[in-house]
């Protein structure tokens, strides 16, 4: 009998064109994003690479350098939870200062589609979006990318109402020329709007035993 109570999801094998995909056109996308307020898109525009600056193992379906991902979801509060990177009512201050949701309007191109009902014959389970090992995560993306799908769609972690996520492909860092986006806001008055209260005091590391 399958254990279940054990991760079943495995490398990716096989990856072609014949995988599910999902072509959305021109449409709205939001991306939480540091706020520097010098560049023309206050920030938004970028698509990292494994490793990350900071040494990590970066984003989850991050390209190796020189290729790279940028994140998006299909609302302002999906963006700003995959952000936050956790669930909860209590905010800190610290978690959400300068950090912007920005909205634009573009086409993300022919999407590797992980909530095709197709996906699970390619090798495919929810723990790809979900799962703590980025490195597996970034294993496929690097098997879509050669498959030439233009990035991937995926169920976003933190967000429990329908929603949509897409980690988009292209050249590592600033595209040029720069890109510009239709609004931003603050992303503390998107949580806010969801339900949750930010807290102008105590820090993240004070709350830690409750957002733990």
């Amino acid at each position: 009998m399958t254990r279940r109570d054990r991760q079943r999801q495995g490398d990716p094998e096989g990856i072609d064109g014949t995988f599910p995909h999902f072509t959305p056109g021109t449409g709205v996308w939001f991306r939480a994003h540091s706020h520097r307020p010098r560049q023309r898109d206050g920030g938004c525009w970028f698509y990292s690479s494994v490793p990350g600056t900071d040494g990590t193992v970066g984003g989850r379906f991050d390209l190796a350098h020189p290729a790279g991902s940028c994140y998006w979801a299909s609302s302002e509060v999906a963006a700003a939870r995959e952000r936050l990177g956790r669930p909860g009512r209590l905010i800190a201050h610290d978690e959400v200062e300068g950090v912007r949701i920005s909205r634009a309007e573009y086409d993300p191109g022919r999407l590797a589609d992980l909530l095709a009902s197709d996906a699970v014959l390619h090798g495919v389970t929810q723990e790809l979006s979900s799962a703590v090992s980025y490195e597996l995560a970034q294993r496929w993306a690097a098997a879509f990318a050669d498959a030439s799908f233009d990035g991937v769609r995926y169920q976003p972690r933190f967000t429990t109402e329908r929603a949509q996520a897409v980690a988009c492909f292209a050249a590592s860092g600033r595209p040029r020329p720069a890109r510009a986006v239709d609004s931003s806001r603050p992303m503390a008055d998107v949580l806010q709007e969801s339900g949750c209260d930010v807290l102008s005091h105590p820090s993240s590391r004070d709350l830690s035993p409750l957002l733990d």
